[in-house]
């Protein structure tokens, strides 16, 4: 309740009373709208300063993700550019390799070759003692062949012409046997039979083992034996092992030669063993060593047993050597069994 007075001319005093409370209320209502609006401004205020902050921002994050963007851009064709050059050295070093590898190849197919004329050069003593015998039975009997007909002793001239057709036809069989053995090889792995690779290259040396006296023994399984590798190769590695087994008997009063196969699920063991002084533990340490050799100068390279070694390691098999419980040494080729499908390969 407000009281005002009022004086007038007259000396009169006028008191008048209103009522306040409609006013404070409008009051108060303007007072709560200015909260209001004040508050809206002030949100609205934060509201486009943090808007304004997250553009801001946004745009500062677009231009490092550009910034990015283009610095990747650089890497990528930087690395780019090293890759090609390293793709370039890499192709270039595999073509020098593969070039390599060619080589590599070309000179150990002629190192296996000269290995085997070596062989031959080591026996022509004995085989030119193995073609002369039949030569000079061949001369005597063609001349008595002649004195024969003259003689109208058709049935002898028969029987003499059929003996000279059979030693031609050995004298043919040493030589088809020395050529094939002289041959280049290939490298293809095919299933090979044991036993005729042994008896092959048996032959090469046959007579060097009548000459020399020395008893040949050889055990076989029952069956046929076939293994994975190249049959002039496996013959080349048999004249080898042969020879250098009668060299290693050359001073001992009991020579003797035995082959044996044996056979796992998985390989087939040719083992050559000799009655020689077997492998003291020196010659153990380098026995596959190129140009090593116990032998005395000028009557081998030591070549042999390192051809020998590689040939086996090529068939994906195993050239080791050990001495013998009774004396000598046994040298085991180690090769992979054929299956039997590829038996019929």
């Amino acid at each position: 309740m407000t009281q005002i007075k009022l004086k007038s001319p007259q000396g009169w005093t006028f008191i008048y009373l209103s009522d306040l409370a409609q006013a404070k209320a409008s009051a108060r209502a303007a007072a709560a709208f200015s909260c209001v609006l004040l508050g809206f401004f002030m949100l609205l205020f934060f509201y486009l300063r943090q808007r304004r902050a997250a553009v801001a921002q946004k745009l500062r994050a677009r231009e490092d993700l550009q910034h990015a963007y283009d610095n990747l851009e650089a890497m990528v064709e930087e690395r780019t550019s090293e890759l090609n050059a390293m793709t370039q050295s890499l192709s270039q070093e595999i073509e020098v390799r593969s070039k390599a590898e060619q080589k590599l190849h070309i000179t150990q197919n002629e190192l296996f070759q000269a290995g085997k004329m070596a062989v031959l050069g080591q026996m022509s003593a004995s085989i030119t003692h193995e073609l002369n015998q039949p030569l000079t039975a061949l001369r005597t009997m063609s001349d008595n062949a002649v004195i024969l007909l003259e003689r109208g002793r058709l049935d002898d001239a028969r029987r003499n012409l059929a003996k000279i057709s059979q030693i031609a036809a050995r004298m043919g069989t040493i030589t088809g046997q020395l050529k094939i053995f002289a041959r280049k090889s290939t490298t293809s792995l095919t299933s090979v039979s044991i036993p005729t690779a042994i008896s092959n290259a048996l032959f090469l040396v046959e007579r060097r083992l009548q000459v020399e006296n020395v008893r040949f023994t050889l055990q076989l399984p029952p069956e046929d034996i076939f293994a994975m590798c190249e049959s002039n190769r496996l013959e080349q590695v048999l004249v080898n092992l042969y020879a250098n087994a009668l060299d290693a008997m050359n001073g001992s009063d009991v020579r003797s030669l035995r082959v044996s196969v044996e056979c796992t699920p998985e390989h087939v063991l040719i083992h050559v063993a000799d009655t020689g002084p077997g492998l003291s533990t020196e010659v153990c340490e380098h026995l596959f060593e190129p140009f090593f050799t116990t032998k005395p100068q000028g009557l081998g390279l030591g070549l042999g047993l390192a051809i020998s070694e590689q040939i086996t390691r090529q068939f994906g098999g195993v050239l080791r050597a050990e001495n013998a419980p009774g004396g000598g040494a046994i040298f085991t080729i180690e090769l992979q069994i054929a299956t039997q499908e590829e038996k019929h390969v």
